[in-house]
């Protein structure tokens, strides 16, 4: 994994300009990814359904591209591999009877938590994390606001309305 903070979106960086004047490649864009793809079939049942469930929203967020689709794949199998092996920990236990008599732990622990790794950073990667969606909402472009039928009286030149509510500012 790379040390350091994450590099900015070509947009962002753009705007920031360029004060070393150093030529730079603009980055390949992608496009926007199909409205309603199917999963591939040699996606497994579990990882079909994650596919299912994800793939709309990621689409419509603008994190999943036509590049994209063969990581979201991996995430996919991924996820299916942790939901295996943590089902086989509840049903054959935690502890298993080593060839010696004494008792070890269960092989898919080790397993579960391997394929936990790679989903946690396959998720952060799509934004599908807390953290992850913080950084990614600095560089989105802010969505419309919602207008309804109590929005529609302006707030007065003496209001502000503020993480606490309205106050009143003293006019000037």
């Amino acid at each position: 994994m790379k040390r350091g903070p994450l590099p900015k979106p070509a947009d962002v960086d753009a705007l920031d300009g360029n004060p070393s004047n150093r030529t730079r490649k603009p980055p390949p864009r992608f496009g926007v990814c199909i409205p309603h793809l199917e999963p591939p079939s040699h996606l497994s049942t579990v990882a079909k359904k994650f596919w299912r469930e994800n793939y709309e929203p990621l689409r419509i967020a603008g994190t999943l591209t036509p590049g994209d689709l063969v990581a979201f794949e991996l995430l996919c199998q991924a996820y299916a591999r942790w939901r295996a092996a943590e089902d086989e920990l509840k049903t054959s236990g935690a502890y298993r009877k080593a060839a010696n008599g004494l008792t070890a732990p269960s092989p898919f622990f080790r397993i579960a938590r391997q394929c936990g790794d790679e989903v946690r950073a396959a998720m952060a990667d799509f934004g599908m994390t807390p953290p992850s969606r913080m950084r990614l909402s600095e560089f989105l472009p802010p969505k419309p606001p919602h207008k309804s039928d109590e929005d529609e009286d302006e707030v007065q030149a003496g209001e502000f309305t503020g993480l606490i509510g309205k106050r009143d500012i003293p006019a000037q």
